[in-house]
């Protein structure tokens, strides 16, 4: 800034972000502020020249004089986590504040309810938001130093009302002088709290239940610090809820293992653990997800019912005559006595056989009568004794929360599927087949031959 006075010690701003080896703790929060139906972004940090007449603060947000400041902040909303594009905030004002007992410093913006499509991306099936921007210091010459904070955070809202009830927040530092990667880590599965060796399968767990996990760190020169303010998120179908561990233990360094209990039931639910490093506060958080299907203690099995084409008025008992890429139908209906105002939603399909177990994409999904969903498949495979086997979920969505009933359907067996152009079953199967019409040819001039 040309009207900074040449008298201005610029280092002293800049060192209140620390070094490579010591950053300042910069942290932040999204808060949904009830009376004035607004979410606040916050960030803050310690301010080391809280007091001092000339070197408070960072910016002319902070109630500085122009001239002297080495530092403008802008803020910037990011289209992607990955910094990808980005544009300038002009219609959402920061403001700042400070508190004197703590002597930090914070700098705000707010996003009224009814602009949340405006300013975040949503998620509409769902109705979970998504936030993601930067904060930047820049200096007068932006080559000498920019410090660049980019945060994200999720909230999540009611469908009818859009009242919030949950939101997270997270961040990182990016700045030419500022190491802000965090190590790789993962999760494992494990039979005890004791986690000595990790579960090659993942465990089948009941709602209600509780099972184990272990974060661990797989960068070998971060692994000898430990993990601390741990964090659990349970996410999917419209859920997005803060987890409380029943217990943790972060006392061998480079993991935390966690006893949590499944109080939802979803056929997919993200568990998600956020950590951060002892050494490094606020910079390095690691997260790692794991997924599973927590069933309900209703979980049922349904029937498929084969049908003529996608309308499923004529149903039909036998398997059908299949070939390979022939696209065929079929109907799961399933009505509880209690259940009647369901739909049937996410689901998973898969092609079983002996040594087969090949997942696949419906080619339509018809959900739009109640307790009723029509599926489309093609025939992707060559191979005998195939059984069609789906895992759906029914749900009504006017109930918040409302884990659903987990439909398990194994078809009837269908003695093959065979090759284009071909009327028996082949004498090869494939998995990821190609042209089995030339194929075939090729095996009846080589018969041929041999007659």
């Amino acid at each position: 800034m040309s009207s900074k006075s040449n008298s201005i010690n610029c280092n002293k701003y800049f060192s209140k972000f620390g070094t490579n080896e010591s950053h300042n703790i910069f942290s932040g929060d999204a808060v949904y502020i009830q009376e004035s139906q607004e979410v606040q972004i916050n960030v803050n940090y310690i301010d080391a020249l809280f007091e001092d007449p000339i070197y408070f603060g960072l910016v002319v947000e902070d109630g500085k004089k122009p001239e002297t400041t080495c530092l403008k902040l802008k803020v910037l909303y990011v289209s992607k986590v990955d910094h990808q594009s980005s544009y300038l905030i002009s219609d959402l004002p920061i403001i700042s504040s400070n508190n004197s007992i703590n002597q930090s410093r914070q700098y705000s913006f707010k996003i009224p309810v009814s602009q949340l499509d405006q300013n975040l991306l949503l998620n509409i099936i769902n109705n979970v938001y998504e936030g993601c921007y930067s904060i930047i210091f820049e200096s007068a010459n932006q080559e000498a130093f920019q410090y660049e904070f980019i945060y994200n955070f999720t909230i999540t809202a009611t469908k009818d009302s859009q009242k919030l009830f949950d939101t997270s927040f997270k961040y990182k530092i990016l700045a030419e002088q500022a190491n802000s990667d965090a190590p790789q880590s993962e999760l494992y599965w494990c039979g005890d709290f004791d986690c000595i060796s990790k579960l090659n399968v993942t465990p089948s767990i009941l709602i209600n239940d509780t099972f184990f996990i272990k974060q661990v760190i797989l960068d070998s020169e971060k692994s000898k610090q430990f993990l601390k303010n741990t964090e659990v998120w349970y996410s999917g179908n419209g859920f997005n809820q803060k987890q409380e561990p029943i217990k943790i233990n972060n006392t061998i360094p480079g993991q935390v293992i966690l006893q949590l209990e499944a109080t939802i039931a979803l056929s997919k639910l993200n568990i998600k653990v956020i950590s951060a490093l002892s050494e490094t506060p606020s910079l390095n958080n690691i997260e790692t997800t794991i997924q599973i299907r927590l069933k309900t203690q209703f979980d049922i099995n349904g029937r498929i019912r084969w049908c003529t084409d996608l309308t499923c008025q004529t149903l039909f008992e036998e398997s059908p005559n299949l070939h390979f890429n022939d696209l065929f139908s079929f109907k799961i209906h399933y009505i509880l006595d209690n259940k009647k105002d369901y739909y049937f939603t996410d689901a998973d399909v898969w092609f079983n056989g002996y040594g087969l177990d090949k997942k696949v994409k419906p080619v339509q999904f018809i959900n739009a009568t109640l307790n009723q969903v029509i599926v489309q498949l093609k025939a992707e495979v060559v191979w005998k004794s195939v059984r069609i086997q789906v895992q759906t979920l029914l749900l009504n969505p006017t109930q918040e929360h409302d884990p659903g009933i987990c439909i398990n359907t194994m078809s009837e067996e269908i003695t093959c599927i065979k090759p284009e152009g071909q009327e028996y079953c082949a004498d090869y199967e494939c998995e990821v087949c190609g042209d089995y019409g030339f194929l075939a040819f090729v095996n009846m001039i080589l018969l041929a031959f041999i007659i």
